[in-house]
């Protein structure tokens, strides 16, 4: 599952540095296609209004990418409305609950090194590899 999310995280983060670069590279076509076509350059026509319309184009199609790289998943959406179960009294919580309404103990684990968000069974943090203290 873990493995999972980082896949999916991997190919986000590259929709959106694509589509940044697509985005960026698309305004400044446009910007060029435009000044020409205000200017007296002795370029064509027809291409000061490619480069505009290419422009444009590659900005949208950028912009695209970007917000299909910050959209969540089905999955990811499922996940974080799921219930959280207690692993000591087998309780069902709310979602993005922190402590067992039940028995009032800790549902999320945090390293004492980096911060990082552990599953309640982990014995080593999975960002900074410090061994994970059974009272943390």
């Amino acid at each position: 599952m873990a493995e999972e999310k980082k896949k999916s995280g991997g190919g986000k983060a590259f929709l959106r540095g694509f589509g940044l670069f697509a985005t960026i590279t698309g305004i400044i076509l446009a910007a060029v296609g435009l000044a020409l076509l205000m200017t007296d350059a002795e370029v064509e026509s027809n291409i000061k209004y490619a480069l505009a319309i290419a422009g444009l184009a590659l900005a949208f199609i950028g912009a695209v990418f970007v917000l299909c790289g910050i959209k969540k998943s089905k999955a990811e959406k499922e996940e974080e409305q799921k219930p959280i179960e207690c692993m000591y009294c087998g309780e069902s919580n709310p979602p993005m609950s922190k402590y067992c309404r039940k028995c009032g103990k800790a549902l999320v684990k945090k390293c004492v090194n980096c911060g990082a968000v552990l599953d309640m069974d982990a014995k080593y943090c999975n960002t900074c590899g410090v061994r994970v203290r059974k009272d943390s």
